[in-house]
């Protein structure tokens, strides 16, 4: 595997392992601080996630370990996908509170167990408006697995989320399946809805389940 240090908040010195149990003793390649190392939309992920992977099984590793969790409460790159598979790694939302220091868009961080990656640009963290409070996903968009929008794989609804005519969505608080269908909408279009589902049947939803 890879093993990086970091300077600023940037990747600034790589190496690969043959062994994980070497994270403790290497010595890494220097090379100039803050220059990526490969592509930062694939190459620096992957490395975060296999770090990831690693976390909480050597013991030789915890500064490691925290220089990626400052890796990723600063990175704006690492796709949804792999943040979805290591969710600890990001700030949490009371932490970003108490910290008021506005953040980046494209930043990842964690509410309550859900992600959501910031949308806007130098937001600043205010208690009334936390990511998943109502109307916010026009600054906090959640990060979620792939759903086909199927009745088999219907996609979570959520109040204020941008939701697609024909798909099948599934209400969080009646844990029904709903078809998104309107008249005169044709299937693929899209509209942002501030209620879920189960408030707007016979509008924009009906239930299937």
């Amino acid at each position: 595997m890879q093993a990086c240090a970091i300077e600023d908040n940037r990747i600034v010195n790589v190496i690969v392992l043959d062994d994980t149990s070497d994270l403790e003793e290497f010595d890494a390649v220097p090379l100039p601080a803050g220059k990526w190392i490969g592509d930062p939309y694939n190459d620096v992920p992957d490395l975060v996630k296999r770090v990831s992977a690693v976390e909480g099984t050597v013991e030789a590793a915890p500064q490691y370990a925290a220089a990626m969790r400052a890796f990723a409460a600063t990175s704006t790159a690492i796709p949804d996908l792999y943040a979805l598979e290591m969710p600890d790694l990001f700030p949490a939302w009371e932490d970003l509170l108490a910290a008021g220091e506005a953040l980046t868009k494209g930043t990842v961080l964690n509410d309550g167990g859900q992600l959501y990656r910031v949308i806007q640009d130098q937001v600043i963290p205010l208690e009334h408006q936390s990511p998943h409070g109502e109307g916010m996903t026009a600054v906090y968009q959640p990060i979620d697995r792939a759903h086909a929008g199927t009745r088999e794989d219907p996609i979570p609804a959520k109040a204020g989320m941008e939701y697609i005519y024909g798909r099948y969505y599934l209400d969080p608080e009646d844990g029904r399946t709903y078809l998104c269908k309107r008249t005169g909408e044709a299937e693929g279009g899209t509209v942002t809805l501030q209620y879920l589902p189960h408030a707007l049947v016979g509008h924009y939803f009906e239930a299937v389940t």
